[in-house]
């Protein structure tokens, strides 16, 4: 068989997987949050509070799945970033609860930019801790800014809606910053 007559699978892009792994952890992150919830899937209730680590575990695995495409292949770096991330989810956690604490509607989606931000802000250092290339005021700031943007769905009460889109552009964010055409 010679060069011309193989057939070659195509090879997905990273950005694309980068979006998968978000909606697969987008969606993981709201069953894990629904299931230790009692009436309110935005507002885990278990009695050993293990419950609100899991979110941010499963999104770690999917930000340090989305390093090892971009070429972080080290275990001690992606643990790290899985361990920030972790930190990044039950900071915004607490940022996002003030804001339902408080019931009103400017409150709910400040608190949602707020709590986005914070949790771009530690996924930022992960992803730049694992991969120098992200270590750049732009790649910051646009992860920064898309995961404030995407935190005001906290308003919407639809916890899937929000970790989905949230992950799936914070990763997409990561995969901008990452690619090679933004001239590393």
């Amino acid at each position: 068989m010679d060069a011309k007559s193989r057939i070659t699978s195509p090879k997905a892009s990273p950005t694309l997987l980068c979006i998968v792994f978000g909606a697969i952890s987008g969606s993981l992150t709201w069953i894990s949050v629904d299931l230790s919830s009692s009436s309110n899937p935005l507002l885990p209730s278990s009695s050993n509070g293990l419950h609100v680590l899991l979110p941010g575990l499963i999104f770690g695995i999917a930000v340090a799945s989305s390093l090892r495409l971009f070429g972080s292949r080290k275990p001690v770096t992606l643990v790290l970033a899985i361990a920030i991330t972790i930190a990044g989810w039950l900071s915004a956690f607490s940022v996002g609860m003030v804001g339902i604490g408080a019931g009103t509607f400017g409150r709910i989606v400040l608190a949602g930019i707020a709590g986005g931000a914070v949790g771009g802000l530690f996924v930022a250092l992960a992803v730049s801790l694992a991969n120098s290339r992200f270590w750049r005021i732009k790649t910051w700031a646009v992860t920064i800014l898309i995961a404030a943007a995407a935190g005001a769905l906290l308003v919407t009460d639809n916890g899937l809606l929000l970790f989905v889109i949230w992950q799936s552009a914070v990763l997409a964010s990561i995969s901008y910053g990452l690619s090679p055409a933004q001239g590393h």
